[in-house]
């Protein structure tokens, strides 16, 4: 995933670039920040990676974003 300035208006970039569960987590160049939770998209539905899904939701409080932005 990657994210840019209009993100960082909802979601500072420190949070993102701190979560700790990730495969990868990196700031570019650009500013923008580059996400990846797990090593193999094609594996995104092993119990591991689907359980780092859901705590990437809840550490950016995703149904508090949706309640917000809908």
């Amino acid at each position: 995933m990657w994210f840019g300035e209009s993100f960082f208006k909802i979601v500072p970039k420190e949070k993102l670039l701190n979560f700790t569960n990730a495969y990868e987590i990196k700031e570019l160049a650009d500013g923008k920040v580059f996400v990846q939770l797990f090593e193999k998209i094609e594996e995104s539905a092993k119990i591991i990676n689907m359980e780092k899904q859901k705590q990437w939701l809840e550490w950016l409080d995703f149904e508090k974003l949706m309640e917000t932005y809908k």
